[in-house]
């Protein structure tokens, strides 16, 4: 009885170890994939109304361009040199950009443990982590079809409407842009958002408001050029959020 009860335990293992290689070979393929294709992204916060865009993306590798169509004109470029956005001119990002099928890989590169299953149509991916849960649905080339987050109260989803047949070559989509070494934001800003999750922005006259996750909770920054009541000096501007926490993160005290 003891030999049989062994044998089941190295079958298991064998199992396990099996299924831990194909789904980082399922990882590593999708990693390396090179495509055209035009998705549709979603997000949407508690009951607040359902944020869309329409986005056409050419992926190299781990190298990408996404020209967002809608609802408002801008593209972004990535790759090992940097980061850039705008329209015509593309203007250097000093962070990494990451769209949600980014931080999904991520995700699922650093996640303990993944549920695969399969059908005929190709692989998903289910796991939780501390910075979300997510789905992933991969068509039988390894190509994202469906990738969904959700963290807190925020869902985000981005769905993969078409893959076209001829993917252009980076340098030729490169050369409709003229890139530029002036930044697009400031640095402080980028170190603010480093420290986040997710988070959206908002301009006012004088204000920038930032709606971010920071240690799995929702926070509200202000950032100003001017010093106000309540506001910290950060660098060249002032910065006041009401969480003590990320405040004293920031401004390291």
């Amino acid at each position: 009885m003891r030999k049989f009860t062994g044998a089941i335990a190295i079958v298991l293992v064998l199992s396990t170890l099996s299924f831990a290689i194909e789904v980082s070979e399922i990882l590593q393929k999708w990693e390396n994939s090179t495509y055209k294709a035009e998705r549709i992204f979603l997000e949407k916060y508690g009951e607040d109304a359902v944020r869309m865009r329409y986005e056409m993306v050419c992926k190299w590798s781990t190298d990408k361009i996404v020209k967002v169509d809608s609802p408002q004109e801008v593209i972004w470029l990535r790759n090992d040199d940097g980061c850039w956005i705008g329209k015509k001119v593309l203007y250097a990002v000093p962070i990494d950009i990451k769209d949600l099928e980014d931080i999904a890989l991520e995700a699922a590169q650093e996640a303990d443990e993944i549920k695969l299953d399969e059908d005929d149509d190709g692989y998903m991916l289910s796991f939780t982590t501390d910075r979300g849960s997510f789905f992933i649905k991969l068509n039988r080339d390894f190509l994202p079809l469906i990738i969904r987050r959700k963290l807190m109260r925020l869902t985000m989803e981005m769905e993969y409407k078409e893959y076209f047949d001829e993917v252009p070559k980076e340098e030729d989509v490169k050369k409709e842009f003229k890139i530029s070494n002036k930044k697009a934001f400031p640095d402080e800003i980028a170190r603010i958002l480093r420290k986040l999750e997710w988070f959206s922005i908002e301009r006012e006259p004088e204000t920038i408001i930032i709606k971010g996750v920071y240690k799995n909770r929702m926070i509200y920054i202000e950032i100003a050029p001017i010093g106000r009541e309540r506001f910290r000096r950060f660098g060249k501007y002032f910065v006041f959020s009401k969480d003590k926490e990320f405040m004293r993160d920031l401004l390291g005290q």
